[in-house]
């Protein structure tokens, strides 16, 4: 069974047998090692469909040529190789209140220098601003970001995306801030 690596490209070549495991239980005790495991779904321990030897994440799926297949995914890398978007759930607001969203306050871990837009995008307005952060001591201790955007309307919600390869990205929290009719804040 051919192993995914990073959430790549599936390796060339032939698929390899499935090989018995050669340990005792629910297999994490193996001798045979990581490649056996591996190559036998059936030798890897379910725990909610996230399996996890040696600090790696192993999750098993199936492609759409109808094999199986295991993504193996490094938990220390935080540059991915494909772009990503994470969309925040849409704040709840009475219905024909509009509050201003004035602030987005970021808090990150400093993995090292980082690029990523963020968005606001509410009923009838969108505002995007890209954002760099971290440096090159990749120190991993957090620090706070702000972007400014000014966005009156109904439904407010914010974005984060980021292109494929566009540094180690480690978002702690994000929040909208601004303020709503009376001048209570949000």
């Amino acid at each position: 069974m051919p192993v995914v690596l990073n959430g790549g490209r599936i390796p060339p070549g032939p698929e390899s047998e499935p090989v018995e495991g050669t340990g005792t239980g629910s297999g994490a005790g193996t001798t045979g090692g990581a490649a056996n495991v591996a190559s036998n779904v059936g030798l890897i321990p379910s725990s909610g469909g996230l399996v996890g030897f040696s600090g790696i994440i192993a999750v098993p799926f199936f492609g759409v040529d109808r094999k199986t297949y295991i993504a193996i995914f490094d938990p220390t890398d935080f540059d991915c190789e494909e772009s990503a978007e994470y969309r925040f759930k849409v704040e709840d607001v009475k219905e024909g209140f509009k509050p201003t969203i004035n602030r987005v306050r970021i808090l990150y871990r400093n993995l090292g220098r980082a690029k990523f837009t963020v968005t606001v995008k509410s009923v009838k307005q969108v505002h995007s601003e890209t954002l760099e952060v971290g440096d090159s001591s990749a120190d991993k201790k957090i620090y706070t970001v702000l972007s400014s955007p000014v966005i009156t309307d109904e439904r407010p919600q914010l974005i984060i995306t980021r292109l494929a390869n566009s540094g180690p990205l480690s978002i702690v929290s994000a929040t909208l801030c601004g303020v709503f009719g009376d001048g209570a804040q949000l």
